[in-house]
């Protein structure tokens, strides 16, 4: 909770990029924690932080179990159509397809994110805008 109060202002942006690798593996953590208002509250700060430098984009796609937690939570809440918490996860999926290295820890959970994409119109179009993404660096990738 302190840490998403720190993000309210544009000055601790730079504290928050260079804490990131502090407590990045906690905030995985809680993505599967019991209460749904730890999680949004997550959710919340994993955006602003998606938002950030392309570099603080894949410091989270490099965590272990931040992306396969997000689709998890997007797979959960396909049922509940209209979830903040899923437009959450899936804009910080957007926020981080947008930078190139992260794609590649986006690459293997294609699969999920398509059957997401087909199953919550809530997001479908943010899923598969993050699919167009991926499938142009897997073309580039077979070019060259």
């Amino acid at each position: 909770d302190c840490l998403r109060h720190l993000s309210l202002t544009s000055e601790n942006e730079s504290f928050l990029e260079t804490a990131l690798p502090n407590y990045l593996t906690t905030l995985a953590k809680l993505l599967i924690y019991p209460v749904a208002q730890v999680r949004e509250g997550v959710l919340e700060l994993l955006y602003f932080l998606s938002d950030l430098k392309m570099s603080t984009r894949v410091n989270i796609a490099k965590e272990p179990k931040c992306l396969s937690r997000l689709v998890a939570l997007l797979a959960s809440g396909a049922a509940r159509q209209g979830d903040r918490c899923n437009k959450l996860a899936a804009c910080i999926l957007s926020n981080l397809s947008n930078a190139p290295a992260a794609k590649t820890y986006l690459l293997p959970l294609e699969k999920e994110l398509f059957v997401i994409s087909a199953c919550d119109k809530g997001v479908s179009k943010i899923i598969c805008n993050i699919l167009a993404d991926l499938d142009s660096i897997a073309i580039d990738n077979k070019i060259f």
